[in-house]
């Protein structure tokens, strides 16, 4: 085995014993996480990166169509822009629960391998 690739999964398995003793991770840790997780979504087949990216797109859109959906329901009242705003996370939370790739929202896990 080669020394690189020995240190390299000696500081990893340092890396997780840091994890699993739930200190801060450094700066590496994180970096190798990141790193880890682009090499996945970037080893993904095309066909489903496209379908993914449909779908953020869809997601995404549900931002206006929530803030639509409560100016139009919520009566006229100094309060309603503050409260129909809120339609407007709707479409991140969508993205990033259903962990869609729209990488204009997080261009790192994309960029970083």
């Amino acid at each position: 085995m080669d020394t690189t690739v020995q240190d390299d999964e000696a500081q990893l398995s340092k890396m997780e014993r840091d994890i699993e003793e739930r200190q801060r991770p450094s700066s590496p840790v994180i970096y190798e996480v990141i790193r880890q997780d682009g090499d996945e979504e970037l080893a993904r087949p095309l066909n489903s990166l496209w379908w993914s990216g449909i779908a953020a797109g869809l997601g995404i859109s549900m931002s206006v169509v929530a803030e639509g959906l409560l100016h139009r329901a919520l009566p006229d009242r100094e309060w309603r822009p503050l409260v129909e705003n809120l339609g407007y996370t709707l479409g991140f939370l969508i993205v990033v629960l259903g962990r869609l790739q729209l990488f204009t929202s997080n261009t790192l896990t994309a960029v970083l391998p």
